[in-house]
């Protein structure tokens, strides 16, 4: 049997400096804006410097990978003897996932003894990172990759994110939420609180007057509904809001967990704007 590497994507909030570390390389959901593509998490820019050119005018756009770059990207180890598990951004965002299975299926044909798993995050950002450490922790154990795709195919579903962003409509601009709900959440003039269903898509699930409360609030159902049993540590992370999300993460290590935080990636920023805060942890319960 061959070893296997878990590699996953841009759209995660993980640094780079610890994907070097945990040996995970990244497909690259490139960030254009202004005909400059920036690759992976801000390699090429800052994100204060990024949202400074929003603010002067600039419209960014994401691009999913097509199935040639996964090809050549699942390629490198396939040619290593490398078997690959592929950890995807939500098929429910991106046709990203669609390409990476179309890129498969043709590579089955000329690397016929070779594993190429793929599993549906149905997540982003920190969510993402979160299932790619409980797939990691599981190879660490000595799961085969077989096992680490069943386990997390089970398990995704009580993998529970909660965000809170200033501006619904740099959602609305990207395509992630309709235009409708963008007007309906802003005329409210209250913090949206956004999740992800069952299918990996942006829902509006609850609205509350004041950022203060609304973090109170996503405070209050981590409280009520994490699991350290599926998984015991808690991922933050933030596009321009560092010093909230600092005192987010002493609040939740007062509770006795371990947290992780980080810069968000450019990949979720273009699509979140500056204010965002994104909570997510294993849940009780199932997602909606």
């Amino acid at each position: 049997m061959n070893s296997y590497c878990i590699v996953s994507d841009s759209c995660l909030d993980f640094s780079p400096e610890e994907m070097k570390a945990k040996g995970v390389e990244l497909v690259p959901i490139n960030t254009v804006m202004d005909e400059v593509e920036y690759g992976l998490n801000r390699e090429k820019i800052s994100l204060e410097d990024f949202f400074q050119k929003i603010k002067e005018g600039a419209r960014p756009t994401t691009v999913a990978a097509n199935p040639a770059d996964y090809q050549d990207f699942f390629e490198k180890f396939l040619k290593a003897g490398k078997d690959l598990l592929y950890i995807a951004f939500s098929s429910g965002l991106s046709s990203s996932y669609a390409n990476a299975r179309l890129a498969i299926e043709d590579l089955k044909g000329t690397y016929p003894d070779w594993k190429i798993g793929l599993v549906d995050t149905r997540s982003a950002s920190v969510i993402e990172s979160l299932v790619l450490a409980m797939a990691l922790r599981e190879q660490a154990a000595g799961k085969t990759m077989d096992q680490v795709v069943d386990y997390l195919e089970e398990k995704i579903p009580y993998t529970k994110v909660e965000f809170i962003i200033d501006d619904l409509f740099h959602l609305e601009r990207g395509g992630r939420i309709s235009k409708t709900k963008a007007i309906f959440g802003t005329a409210l003039k209250v913090v949206p609180i956004l999740s992800m269903d069952l299918e990996g898509k942006l829902y509006l699930s609850e609205s509350v007057r004041g950022r203060k409360k609304a973090l109170g609030t996503i405070l209050s159902h981590l409280k009520e509904n994490i699991d350290p049993d599926l998984y015991d540590e808690v991922y933050v992370s933030y596009s321009s809001s560092g010093k909230e999300a600092a005192s987010l993460k002493e609040a939740i290590e007062a509770l006795g967990f371990k947290v992780h935080l980080y810069e968000m990636s450019l990949t979720i920023a273009a699509h979140t704007g500056p204010g965002c805060l994104v909570l997510a942890y294993g849940s009780k319960k199932k997602r909606d």
